[in-house]
């Protein structure tokens, strides 16, 4: 009696390789169309923080106009019932904006100060920079609060702008 052996044929090792190449195609596609990516809860609450830093710069200068123009300010924090949470002395410039320290650790104070908060957000620190840099003749200087992912603000002190949240 005689054995036979099929043989491999080329037409079906092409065919299983087209069919694992569609395969792979299919779901690379599904993959990268199907993902939803989570949202950046640290960025949404650094946004939050931001925010209030904003406000809080603003009702502190207002508040230094009705106390007759004192170098510092007491600011108090309330939580979202009304209730009062700390309060924070500011020491506030000569033109009525919230001020430290030409310094990282003036940036840091300042930050402590309007939020009354740590320099973190959802477990991830915040970095608070003090930059300077000379512009037609004036030495304009402020403080950066970022995030590691690359996010910040600005803060002026001479003027009390707060840049918008950049995201990069």
């Amino acid at each position: 009696m005689k054995k036979t052996s099929k043989p491999t044929s080329s037409m079906s090792n092409v065919f299983k390789a087209l069919t694992a190449l569609t395969f792979a195609v299919a779901l690379v596609f599904a993959m990268t169309r199907l993902h939803t990516a989570e949202p950046n809860t640290a960025t949404d609450a650094f946004k939050r923080l931001a925010t209030l830093f904003e406000r809080h710069v603003t009702s502190s200068h207002w508040q230094w106009r009705v106390s007759n123009a004192t170098p510092m300010i007491m600011l108090v924090h309330y939580n979202d019932e009304g209730t009062e949470t700390a309060r924070t002395p500011v020491s506030i410039n000569k033109n009525g904006w919230p001020t430290g320290e030409k310094s990282d650790r003036g940036c840091e104070k300042i930050w402590s100060s309007l939020v009354a908060a740590p320099l973190n957000v959802e477990e991830f620190k915040i970095y608070a920079r003090f930059y300077t840099e000379e512009q037609k003749g004036a030495n304009i200087h402020w403080c950066r609060f970022s995030l590691r992912s690359g996010a910040y603000f600005d803060y002026f002190p001479n003027t009390g702008s707060v840049s918008e949240l950049k995201l990069n």
